[in-house]
């Protein structure tokens, strides 16, 4: 992602499966948009993030609108499964698209950087704070 016309930066940092959600959802408009798109991941959001990666997920959770958003995403026929939104945004922003977990998010996490990055399909690498930040410099950044 060196010089980009547009960058899109989607921060997570919320650890629901609904902010992982809206993450790849927005993520997946910059993509279709022509955008290049990261998910930085941290803290509680990259918490979530592995833990969808590594098939414990806990759903929408028993939060207030946990049920009705299982129905309304069923009624609509949208899936709530944040890996197969994943796929989407790697089939649609190819190289474009990449999702990135904050070194120091790893670290305070107790997580090891080889594991992460070993996962291909979940995390495309460990970077630090101020690659993140060069590339927000340079176009959007949303935080979720």
């Amino acid at each position: 992602m060196s010089s980009p016309s547009t960058v899109l930066v989607v921060a997570v940092h919320s650890g629901t499966r609904q902010a992982l959600h809206h993450a790849l959802s927005l993520a997946l408009m910059g993509c279709v948009d022509g955008s290049r798109v990261a998910v930085a991941l941290f803290y509680d959001g990259l918490a979530a993030w592995q833990r969808e990666a590594t098939g414990i997920g806990a759903g929408f959770g028993a939060g207030e609108s946990a049920e009705a958003l299982r129905e309304g995403f069923a009624r609509l026929g949208h899936g709530d499964d944040v890996g197969q939104l994943l796929d989407e945004c790697r089939s649609v922003g190819g190289d474009q698209f990449r999702v990135v977990a904050c070194g120091g998010s790893v670290e305070a996490l107790g997580m090891a950087v080889d594991d992460v990055v070993a996962n291909a399909r979940w995390y495309d690498d460990v970077v630090g704070l101020p690659t993140i930040w060069r590339w927000a410099g340079r176009g959007r950044l949303i935080t979720v």
